[in-house]
């Protein structure tokens, strides 16, 4: 009761204090006018346009005499669109104004006779406002708000609304400037930053570097730019509430608000003293603007979608969608869930090396089942590593499901793995049924909890709710967006709809593994693109051309990605695909480009004029070829300590089988292979063939000019004594053990 009595009391207060505000917009595109185009000038305004609408007038002047661009309304696909290169808009109303808000392109150049004008939005106290266009300005619609302050003049309206302008004023923060050193320069957890009575305070995971900075770029334009895990929190003096905020800047509708739901056009309203605003990628904030005053805070409640037709598909990997994150306990940390654009929704709390005691909830939207068929079912996909052990996975990360204005309760039938690892369980070997829910309304939540003693990685990849049969959602990846992931070992990318175009099968083979299993496989190019379909049953052989897409998972080989069968194997097929005829020739590189390229894995190449080296591995004994690089010197020490460079060399390998080293690797050959990563930055050739360079002179006749009582390594470096190893000795290779 009291409560509401104090409510009441600054209600009465504002509506005595001052007039109530109200909004009036002004949409040009829906107006009934004449407009020009390229080669009709219907639209031109050659004398004052004026329009009035709800108490509000609008008076458009014709151009500046050394103008040469009319004013306008110009045709639009979106209809009337106003556009002045000059002269004047004038905005008056029958009562005070103290906002004007205008919807515009990138193309708006304009300053006001009174108030603040900045970035696209006016604030003062007045009942007329002249705007003079500076060059090329096109409007869509005016929003003008009436009712606030007294009139008359640039008085302080009493509901204060400070703006961040982020592209005049850095608010005494570091600057990361494009190009140059301080380009790494990230704000700190706890910075903060301050416009009137308003204050903002940036936050990270866990203290320490946060996901924030004030980027600068060439040419000196500034943005707040906040990214992936960065919490903004904007809050006012006590006794004060902010009821409203608006960001302006690049997709900052993503940004998401208190209740967990993402902004509608980047603007939140509610009542609190410190609101807090996360994002799942970064942000690119130009400008915000804060309406607060005198209050009382009113709780946050999440906000839910409701979803009554099915089947229901989201993969995480594209972002949380619908659901809704909610905090119980983050131990220090500013968030626990987050997006992982290859692996889904993932929940930690391990952070700095420390387990962090937390709680806190996925949540999903409202399902109403009331006219869902009784074979409803959910399925997810997900994985499960670094728990203490494999009990506390299954204890820390629970799925509840409760009906709206219910309790929670634990879902039973979730499948988890027999063992923690990067593996997932798939959507369709996880798939519980929801039938005693008919009728309902719903919800499910992934609920994640850590200590001291596990703070383990929860990992969802998919979520599916469907009324009869299951459907696989396959996210469509091109070639070079798969080539391009990184895939940690032991875990796989499942359903992907691998698109190729044109992609020219170079390469096929059938092996036998050490324990006896056969085994086949391709490789395919498409431009400087190229990948491993290993087992996948298609049966394309060189020369085949591939247009359409291919369901598949991505799995990791080498330091590379490779393509094997879909979870479901029988969707790994041709149906999607027109095969053609192409010509396969190697891709040509010298042995230098062999070296460390990143370029061409995976792919057919050949290294032309190439120099034989050959080493024994001294622990078995086995003899190895590697193509010398000419052009690519590493440091070495002799026995003796001192020191001298080599050339460095990749290693040439049978790794298909059948194939016969010649007896002689004197002089130059030129060596066709199949170009593989076994390493970051390691590089091997899978050789197919060596044919001898036509005219080239060998590094064994070098030597032999020089004298036939020198010794040299096979490096080409001359030495004082042989010792154990292979060593050029009259033109000849000799082995000293």
């Amino acid at each position: 009761m009291k409560k509401l009595r104090y409510l009441f009391l600054a209600m009465l207060s504002m509506t005595f204090g001052m007039a109530v505000a109200s909004e009036v917009t002004i949409d040009f595109n829906g107006m009934s006018v004449a407009v020009s185009s390229s080669n009709d000038g219907s639209g031109d305004i050659n004398e004052t346009w004026t329009y009035t609408q709800d108490g509000v007038t609008i008076a458009v002047s014709p151009k500046s005499e050394s103008a040469t661009n009319p004013n306008r309304f110009w045709g639009t696909n979106n209809g009337p669109q106003l556009r002045c290169y000059s002269g004047t808009i004038t905005i008056s109303a029958n009562q005070n104004m103290s906002a004007i808000e205008f919807n515009a392109t990138s193309n708006f150049n304009m300053s006001a006779s009174t108030g603040t004008l900045s970035g696209k939005k006016w604030t003062g106290s007045a009942t007329s406002v002249e705007f003079s266009v500076a060059k090329n300005t096109q409007i869509n619609s005016i929003i003008v708000t009436l009712g606030a302050g007294q009139g008359g003049g640039d008085t302080p309206t009493p509901v204060e609304t400070p703006t961040f302008d982020f592209t005049t004023s850095d608010y005494g923060m570091a600057h990361s400037v494009s190009g140059q050193e301080s380009g790494n320069t990230y704000l700190p957890s706890g910075t903060t930053f301050t416009s009137g009575s308003v204050t903002g305070t940036i936050t990270s995971k866990s203290g320490g570097t946060t996901t924030a900075r004030l980027w600068e770029t060439n040419t000196g334009v500034t943005d707040f730019r906040l990214y992936a895990g960065g919490k903004l929190t904007l809050s006012v003096p006590q006794g004060q509430v902010i009821t409203k905020v608006v960001f302006e800047g690049s997709d900052v509708s993503v940004l998401e608000g208190p209740d967990g739901a993402q902004l509608d056009n980047g603007t939140w309203e509610g009542s609190l003293n410190a609101p807090s605003f996360t994002c799942a990628k970064v942000q690119k904030i130009n400008y915000i603007y804060v309406t607060y005053g005198t209050g009382e805070e009113q709780p946050v409640e999440p906000s839910y979608a409701t979803i009554s037709t099915f089947p229901y598909d989201i993969v995480f990997t594209g972002g949380k969608g619908d659901f809704v994150i909610e905090d119980v306990e983050l131990g220090g940390l500013s968030y626990v869930w987050s997006v992982d654009a290859s692996y889904g929704m993932k929940a930690s709390a391990y952070f700095q090396q420390t387990n962090h005691t937390t709680e806190s909830w996925l949540v999903s939207p409202i399902f109403d089942l009331s006219s869902a068929s009784s074979n409803i079912t959910l399925s997810f996909g997900h994985a499960l590593n670094k728990f203490s052990d494999m009990q506390s996975a299954e204890t820390q990360a629970t799925v509840w499901v409760r009906e709206v204005g219910g309790q929670w309760s634990m879902l039973n039938g979730v499948t988890y793995p027999e063992t923690q690892s990067w593996n997932f369980i798939t959507s369709e070997n996880n798939q519980i049924s929801l039938a005693s829910y008919r009728g309902k309304k719903i919800q499910i939540a992934f609920k994640y909890e850590s200590d001291a003693n596990s703070a383990g990685t929860w990992e969802i990849s998919d979520f599916h709710i469907s009324s009869g049969t299951f459907v696989v959602t396959y996210q469509d990846m091109t070639m070079s967006e798969a080539t391009a992931i990184s895939i940690e070992s032991g875990t796989t990318i499942p359903n992907i709809n691998l698109q190729l175009n044109n992609a020219l099968v170079v390469y096929s083979f059938q092996r036998e593994s050490s324990s006896g299993v056969s085994h086949e496989g391709f490789f395919v190019r498409e431009g400087d693109y190229a990948i491993e379909f290993y087992d996948t049953g298609l049966g394309l052989q060189p020369g085949q051309t591939i247009t359409g897409s291919i369901k598949c998972k991505l799995a990791p080989y080498n330091n590379q990605p490779e393509v094997v069968k879909a979870d479901d194997a029988n969707d790994t097929n041709l149906s999607g695909v027109t095969l053609g005829r192409g010509t396969v020739a190697p891709y040509e590189m010298t042995a230098d480009e062999a070296y460390e390229s990143n370029t061409h894995l995976g792919d057919l190449v050949v290294v032309k004029n190439a120099t034989i080296v050959v080493k024994e591995n001294e622990s078995n004994g086995e003899t190895m070829y590697y193509v010398e690089c000419p052009n690519t010197l590493l440091n070495g020490k002799n026995e003796d300590g001192s020191e001298y460079q080599y050339n460095a060399t990749v290693r040439v390998q049978d790794y298909f089988g059948g194939f016969t080293f010649p007896t002689s690797v004197d002089g130059a050959y030129d060596v066709k292979a199949i170009y593989i990563a076994t390493g970051k930055k390691a590089r091997r050739l899978y050789v197919l063939s060596m044919t001898p360079s036509e005219g080239l002179p060998t590094a064994i006749n070098t030597v032999e000019q020089e004298g036939n009582n020198a010794i040299y390594n096979l490096q080409g470096v001359r030495v004082e004594k042989a010792v154990k190893g292979v060593y050029i000795m009259n033109g000849k290779k000799v082995v000293v053990k």
